[in-house]
């Protein structure tokens, strides 16, 4: 003790715990009055604690529940223990004073050292990682050429007169706002993917950016599908927006050892997120907890229906009656469920998020707490939210699943026909694509597949790029529910006049026959009817999103007052809030559906002109919306052979064959064969050549291949051996 005294100054104390529980052992108070008579006349500094593990005495159950959650996890750890009695709350200023009214001293204490511990954050910034830029260039400058390049890319050397004005007021919105170098950095992920032929789709609102679609961050052009850039970025915003990239899932991991090496490993890093008790989650830990089987939980969580929280003891006694039908003379549920509403929406465990990414300008060891995550990867202990209040960069790289199909048919189309196909330079207007789309023929199509939107596509009939956008804006719980679905379709084909509450509402309403579906609509309308800001529409949009009814209150006078001053009379404003508040439960972000669709046409079009290629992915990769079965089928309909399993044509995946007439089922089909038997079959042939018959084959791979006697007679019985007569 008096070596860290010396070593720490006036920096080291001697903590001092004490409890009046009379259920706490007497051993726990003695040995703190010991460690309190060694100190005193040692010249030791005493400081009084206390052992906080939960809030209040009341939550000591709660406490006692989630402990023993913990014991009964993989993760266990052996040597914890679970402190007994209600005294390891959170005590006010006043119980510590009278614990330690004999130790005054080591309640002053306590205040000395919270005085002298401080953490200042400093003012709010974004930690930018640097981007080294060629010399003489500031990062606006660089982000200038960067665009007129890709203007010349994407329009030729004479790109539409509407295009300048547009790249001006966006990289002038960039510029103001401090975020060319964000860009930069986004952009040199793009151009990465877009050298390693990795697709990838810019989506959400940046798909309404001119930039991105400039720098191949988007690919869809913002100004023909009419986007609204402001719902991405304005002059008024503080924090960087968000940037969602959907990226080729089996290639993701290229991406990541990029960044890893240009901006230095150390600071590269997944993010975490925590997961929490839902509701039924809840019910079926409170079962584990109280020793319950399967049967009796699941019992208990049919009972409880769709209850959105559990009842305490404090919901206990109100009266719910739906909850006394759920629980009367049942003390079983009642004590599952008071469990369970303790319980809930505390965090069960950290995972790590399926796509945040962070990227800082130094070592993330200096700057948040990093962890370990399963699969080996560095991970940091705070969730995306906390990440983007401390100022880092957060970009999300989410694996694509129809981007991989993408990928797959490329390299099948390249390595199998010598085809090689720039997805990228495809015309958007190709009548055998919106063939199949309009008839409902787009199993394997993404986002067009499920029977309920098949069938909207069939009433709708898109005819362009803008139609995808609009099915697959409309194709969702809230339009369908709010019956303004088939209003739409019949003002579409002139069935029903198209009307506007007012005629300035017409240019923002015209593409959508006089219906708001998109969030940049509801901008555009605070904006010209009620005068509001770039950052006030933000608000508004936020509220309705968010479905806050308060904040809704306040919106609605705000623009009810904005749209008199404007001009407006009251019930005109009154009115046109009342459709803003209804779009509350189907707005959707234009930018995004739009960037969707771009990606529906390009599988579609594969579709129609390489369908074996396409259906082979699908089965291989074992996605898409319905199961193997039904692309089987569906292959059939195209009028494609399915070939059956050849131990001398199969691989490991679904292949197609006779310049895409045909697709050749796997090896890894049969039964009782495997992936590891089919792979051994695969490099035997590769190496030594085909199989001449049963007993060359049975004979090379006999002493390599690990095969058994019922893979060899499904072989046979499949048509493995055919080639050889048997």
């Amino acid at each position: 003790a008096s070596e860290y005294l010396d070593i720490f100054k006036g920096d080291f104390y001697i903590e001092l715990q004490r409890s009046p529980s009379s259920k706490v052992p007497c051993s726990y108070n003695n040995i703190s009055e010991v460690v309190a008579s060694f100190a005193v006349p040692n010249g030791l500094p005493l400081v009084a604690t206390n052992n906080v593990r939960y809030i209040d005495m009341d939550s000591y159950d709660t406490y006692r529940h989630l402990f023993k959650l913990k014991s009964m996890s993989a993760k266990n750890d052996p040597l914890a223990r679970i402190i007994m009695g209600r005294e390891n709350y959170f005590k006010s200023a006043e119980q510590m004073a009278l614990m330690f009214h004999d130790i005054p001293d080591a309640i002053s204490n306590t205040a000395i050292i919270s005085d002298r511990c401080s953490l200042d954050l400093g003012p709010k910034r974004t930690y930018l990682p640097h981007f080294k830029v060629p010399g003489g260039e500031t990062e606006a400058i660089c982000l200038r050429r960067l665009c007129l390049m890709g203007l010349g890319w994407r329009s030729g050397h004479y790109p539409p007169p509407e295009y300048v004005p547009r790249l001006e007021k966006e990289l002038s919105v960039i510029e103001k706002t401090g975020f060319s170098g964000y860009f930069l950095i986004i952009a040199d992920i793009a151009r990465f993917t877009r050298t390693k032929n990795i697709p990838i789709c810019g989506k959400g609102s940046a798909a309404g950016s001119l930039v991105s679609y400039l720098l191949g961050i988007s690919n869809v052009d913002p100004i023909k599908h009419d986007l609204y850039f402001e719902r991405f970025l304005n002059s008024e915003r503080k924090n960087p927006p968000d940037v969602d990239i959907d990226i080729c899932s089996k290639r993701r991991g290229e991406v990541l050892n990029y960044l890893s090496s240009k901006y230095g490993r150390e600071s590269v890093s997944r993010v975490c997120s925590f997961s929490s008790l839902r509701p039924r989650a809840a019910i079926r830990e409170a079962g584990r907890i109280m020793g319950l089987g399967k049967y009796d939980i699941d019992n208990i969580t049919r009972k409880a229906g769709s209850f959105r929280s559990f009842p305490s003891r404090r919901s206990l006694s109100k009266n719910r009656k739906e909850i006394k039908q759920c629980i009367a003379g049942d003390r079983l549920s009642r004590s599952v469920l008071s469990i369970a509403g303790k319980i809930e929406n505390y965090i069960r465990h950290l995972s790590m998020h399926p796509s945040a990414f962070i990227i800082s300008c130094g070592d993330l060891a200096g700057m948040v707490p990093l962890t370990i995550s399963e699969t080996g990867e560095t991970m940091t202990q705070y969730d995306m939210d906390s990440i983007e209040e401390l100022g880092l960069i957060k970009i999300d790289l989410i694996g694509s699943i129809s981007l991989s199909l993408i990928s797959d048919v490329i390299e099948s189309l390249k390595k199998r026909r010598n085809i090689d196909i720039d997805l990228s330079k495809i015309n958007y207007d190709d009548e055998k694509v919106f063939d199949i789309i309009k008839n409902g023929r787009t199993h394997g199509v993404f986002q067009l597949e499920s029977s309920g939107i098949r069938s909207l596509a069939k009433k709708l009939k898109p005819s362009s790029l803008n139609d995808i956008t609009l099915l697959i804006s409309l194709y969702r719980p809230g339009p369908q529910q709010s019956g303004m679905v088939e209003n739409f379709i019949e003002r579409k084909f002139g069935r029903e006049d198209i009307t506007f509450i007012h005629k300035d509402l017409e240019p923002i309403l015209r593409d959508t026959y006089g219906v708001i579906l998109y969030q940049e609509q509801v901008m555009k309308i605070a904006l010209k009817i009620a005068n509001y800001s770039l950052s006030e529409a933000d608000v508004l949009r936020k509220a309705i999103t968010r479905l806050s009814s308060s904040e809704m209150e306040k919106q609605k006078s705000k623009f009810i007052k904005g749209s008199f001053q404007n001009g407006y009379p009251s019930d005109i404003a009154i009115s046109i809030f009342g459709l803003i508040s209804k779009f509350a439960s189907y707005g959707f972000v234009k930018a995004h559906a739009a960037a969707y669709s771009e990606i529906s046409y390009k599988i579609a079009y594969l579709k129609v002109y390489f369908p074996a290629e396409l259906i082979s992915a699908i089965l291989s990769n074992n996605s898409g919306y319905y199961g193997q079965a039904q692309y089987i089928e569906e292959a059939r309909r195209l009028g494609l052979t399915l070939r059956l399993p050849d131990i001398n044509k199969s691989g490991l995946y679904f292949t197609p064959e006779d310049h895409g007439k045909s697709i050749r089922i796997p090896l890894t089909s049969i039964r009782d064969l495997g992936f590891s038997g089919a792979d051994s079959i695969i490099k035997e042939r590769a190496e030594s050549g085909p199989f001449k018959d049963l007993i060359d084959f049975y004979s090379r791979c006999r002493r390599n291949c690990p095969l058994n006697k019922n893979a060899i007679e499904n072989l046979i019985r499949i048509g493995g051996f055919d080639f050889t007569g048997l």
